[in-house]
This record gives C-alpha cells, structure tokens and sequence, in this order.
C-alpha cells in the first residue's frame, strides 16, 4: 500500500510540475485542459504502477478531476 501511495504522489509530482506547460497552467479552467492535466497524472502513475490496476486509476483520475 505505502509503494502505491509514492507512486501516486511521484505521479502528481510529474504531472503538476515536469509535465504541465506554463499554457496548461493558464487554461486550466478549461474543460479540456483539465482533462489532459487529469489524464496525464492518470497515464504517468499506470506507467510507475506497472500495471494496470483499473480501480485505483479511475480512483485517481475522479479524485484529481475534483
């Protein structure tokens, strides 16, 4: 459980501040644009996961969408 969560925390880490365009950060009250932040944290954590674990990643991708 404890190497899910730092996946997951690395993933939001990745997708917030190596991955996210200064453009994405300026329209991210965009619809689409929040889906493709949301779908990049979703991606970047099913790649560390190694695995895809459907559950936890629609968890991921519900909870950072909100």
């Amino acid at each position: 459980m404890a190497e899910t969560l730092v996946t997951i925390l690395t993933a939001h880490l990745l997708g917030d501040f190596i991955l996210q365009t200064n453009w994405m950060v300026m329209n991210r009250r965009r619809f689409g644009v929040l889906l493709l932040h949301v779908f990049i944290v979703t991606t970047v954590s099913c790649l560390l996961m190694g695995a895809f674990h459907w559950l936890i990643l629609l968890i991921i991708f519900l909870v950072h969408f909100v």
